[in-house]
């Protein structure tokens, strides 16, 4: 259907359906498999369903379930694009088997992992993109061995699946802005907040 409307054949390895909640609220499905069902949605009856197109060869048709994530660069105040780690189905603790993941994709050692800690925003909505300014001066809460106090281990996918996650290398050195360098990202960051998502063609890509 999708290649008759647009022209473009996708297998379905490629594809993503994501029932992402406009609360943000953890109950909304990150991935929806073949043989799942909507069932009752309550108040999240109005919410998107994403058709995500996969292009990284790196999660592309792998098993695991993915878990959206940025890396943040102190040094440099910059931010990666948005991107996939996969966590074992079958992990005794999935949290560990996310560190795991995010270590083996950036290069962080597993003790110096910090990860934005993953809390409810219903004020927001997805994807909960962060401001630079905010996690440089420490206004954004990084947590260090999440594998060992995250609460309930087992709910980490459900719970965080339809969410980005942001890390960083804990001993990375911040850098020291001036007043200007602090204004530009300002105006950067307001004026692009609303394009961090670009809806193309019924389905999301990421930048």
């Amino acid at each position: 259907m999708y290649n008759e409307v647009y022209g473009e054949e996708l297998t379905p390895k490629a594809v993503r359906l994501r029932d992402v909640s406009t609360t943000g609220h953890y109950n909304a499905k990150a991935i929806l498999n073949p043989n799942d069902t909507l069932e009752k949605r309550g108040y999240n009856w109005c919410s998107h369903i994403y058709m995500q197109i996969v292009t990284d060869e790196a999660v592309l048709g792998k098993p695991g379930d993915p878990i959206l994530v940025r890396r943040f660069r102190p040094s440099t105040v910059e931010v990666s694009p948005t991107h996939e780690v996969l966590v074992d189905s079958n992990a005794e603790n999935p949290v560990l088997s996310f560190m795991e993941a995010l270590t083996k994709v950036s290069g962080i050692p597993l003790d110096r992992l910090a990860i934005t800690e993953p809390k409810e925003f219903n004020w927001q909505k997805w994807p909960f993109v962060k401001s630079r300014l905010d996690m440089l001066e420490n206004k954004v809460a990084f947590a260090k061995d999440l594998h060992l106090n995250y609460p309930s281990p087992k709910d980490f996918v459900e719970k965080t699946g339809s969410r980005v996650l942001y890390y960083k290398d804990s001993e990375e050195e911040p850098r020291i802005l001036t007043e200007d360098e602090r204004k530009q990202i300002k105006i950067k960051e307001n004026g692009s907040r609303r394009m961090r998502i670009v809806e193309r063609r019924g389905h999301f890509e990421f930048r």
